[in-house]
């Protein structure tokens, strides 16, 4: 039983680290967009953070 401990709590501390670094690449992305568009004005943002126009229509049926 005390293995069986040991190993969750590894896969949990390798869990853990894998979501800390995933997060952190995550903001570090974000950050890098934001500084780009904010150094220069007449960036498109479509490109960066493209946006899905849904008809409501689309939202309605996937609501149901």
């Amino acid at each position: 039983e005390d293995e069986a401990n040991m190993v969750s709590s590894g896969e949990e501390n390798r869990l853990h680290e894998d979501l800390s670094s995933s997060l952190e690449d995550l903001v570090g992305n974000f950050d890098e967009r934001i500084n780009s568009c904010l150094k220069n004005p007449d960036v498109n943002t479509e490109d960066i953070a493209p946006v899905q126009v849904r008809t409501q229509d689309e939202v309605m049926a996937e609501s149901q």
